[in-house]
């Protein structure tokens, strides 16, 4: 690069640029170290992890693909007899509530209730102490707040 002042006189320097090439997967997705782990996140989802300390790029390590959004999936089988398995999407790090409550209301089991990196779960319910019936999850992470349906057949 060479620039010339005002009063005439040239300098001349050398800038070295290094370009990282940030995409992955499908959709134009991005490569970000979060926590030690590479992720492939949507570009809508990039200002949020690097105001939470990530830093664009891969970390050196697998890519981990992380859900760009809270999610709450259905119960897998349902109706059940007696087990059934919760998954859900953490796009970061957070504190996750999952609960069980029957019909009426009550509370009948914790199935969650710590702070859980960033990521995808799966969880096993056991009903075999309850009885037949509609009962209903929550699940609270950060902002995110759902409630779905499962059916207990004995």
């Amino acid at each position: 690069v060479t620039v010339t002042g005002a009063n005439g006189c040239n300098a001349t320097d050398e800038i070295i640029v290094s370009v990282m090439d940030v995409r992955c997967g499908n959709n134009n997705k991005v490569l970000v170290c979060h926590n030690g782990n590479t992720i492939c996140i949507s570009p809508n989802a990039v200002p949020a992890h690097l105001a939470h300390g990530c830093t664009l790029g891969n970390c050196g390590d697998q890519i981990v693909s992380l859900p760009t959004e809270y999610e709450l999936r259905d119960n897998y089988p349902n109706p059940f007899n007696p087990v059934t398995s919760i998954k859900y999407g953490l796009p970061f790090d957070s504190k996750v509530s999952i609960k069980i409550f029957d019909v009426v209301g009550r509370e009948v089991a914790i199935l969650v209730n710590n702070n859980q990196k960033a990521g995808y779960y799966t969880i096993d319910f056991n009903a075999s102490n309850l009885s037949s019936g509609i009962y209903f999850y929550r699940m609270i992470a950060g902002d995110f707040v759902s409630i779905k349906k499962m059916v207990l057949v004995k």
